[in-house]
């Protein structure tokens, strides 16, 4: 599944909402800040892809009644698995570590 960056995951969590009444929810933002990866084996899109960049600070103020925030979820430089030579899923990634941070804007 390709990476599909803030905007189309908060489309894709208001038609998730109207099928549970319109509750809020949150945005993983925590690899959004360079757009969607979209380079490579689309298989293995989700799997600690390169350039990511950390995306919109933690936040309440969203500007949209069901966005209650984004977030980041998935710490800089924790591995998805054991793909593009990284630890297990979870495990700390020096080599992903710094990319995310250093580039975030």
């Amino acid at each position: 599944m390709r990476h599909p960056g803030p905007r189309p995951r908060a489309a894709l969590g208001r038609r998730l909402s109207v099928l549970v009444g319109g509750k809020p929810f949150v945005v993983d933002a925590s690899r959004d800040g360079n757009g969607p990866y979209a380079e490579g084996d689309p298989a293995e899109d989700w799997c600690d892809p390169p350039g990511r960049a950390l995306g919109t600070p933690p936040t309440l103020r969203t500007g949209d009644p069901l966005v209650r925030a984004p977030l980041w979820i998935e710490r800089p430089g924790e591995s998805d698995g054991e793909c593009r030579s990284g630890p297990g899923a979870g495990e700390r990634f020096g080599a992903y570590a710094r990319e995310p941070a250093h580039d975030a804007r």
